[in-house]
């Protein structure tokens, strides 16, 4: 499916269920250099039998992520050349999506959104813009093929389940992290790989809060 370079007044906003549904003979979808929003569910639910090959135009820059924009997809990666803003459970209980890369984020995101990779049970990777300041809540959550991620010094919240259920082995907590915004807990409940955290150089936490390494049965190392 080709969804071309349209003049005159050119369709920028895929919308509801634009390519949702059973979706049982469609192997391809390649979107043009005018795009400019996914809206909600506009690539949610798709029920295909096999994996959904995304190309999105490299040309097609600051696109908007609308809330579900590709909840429950087939896509197995989703390559976006720049963001302009991203809403909750963008990308959430996407079974087969292994990656997601974002060339430029803008400085005024500065949150992951809740949810936004929930249950993305093979994401193996995913790299957190520096700028970032926050995780909100479950917004890795289940994510059960992320060994690793990165937090940059930046990060001063996390929210509660953030990390929940992920395969991560090893993580280290940015030095702006405080008590205050990680007084929710949970947030690597579950992680039954991990073997060490570390908190960073300087680092203001003075207490760990409630169950935020529950069930973390491999953990060995606090440092």
């Amino acid at each position: 499916l080709t969804i071309g370079n349209y003049t005159g007044t050119s369709v920028k906003t895929y919308s509801y269920a634009t390519i949702g549904g059973k979706t049982t003979s469609i192997t391809t979808i390649n979107l043009p250099s005018h795009l400019a929003k996914i809206n909600q569910a506009a690539f949610g639910t798709q029920n295909a039998p096999h994996p959904i090959t995304l190309n999105i135009n490299p040309d097609a820059k600051n696109i908007q992520l609308a809330r579900y924009a590709f909840i429950q997809s087939d896509f197995t990666s989703i390559s976006l050349t720049s963001v302009k803003s991203i809403d909750t459970y963008a990308f959430a209980n996407s079974d087969l999506l292994e990656s997601v890369t974002i060339g430029t984020w803008p400085s005024s995101v500065k949150k992951i959104p809740d949810y936004t990779f929930y249950y993305c049970k093979a994401l193996k990777s995913f790299d957190i813009p520096a700028h970032v300041t926050e995780l909100g809540v479950s917004a890795f959550q289940y994510c059960g093929e992320l060994t690793s991620i990165t937090l940059s010094n930046k990060v001063t919240k996390l929210g509660k389940y953030a990390f929940g259920g992920t395969g991560l082995t090893e993580i280290t907590l940015p030095a702006g992290l405080t008590d205050a915004n990680i007084s929710g807990g949970y947030q690597f409940y579950g992680c039954s790989a991990l073997k060490k955290v570390v908190f960073a150089e300087g680092s203001k936490i003075t207490k760990i809060p409630l169950d935020m390494f529950y069930n973390c049965i491999e953990l060995e190392d606090i440092n």
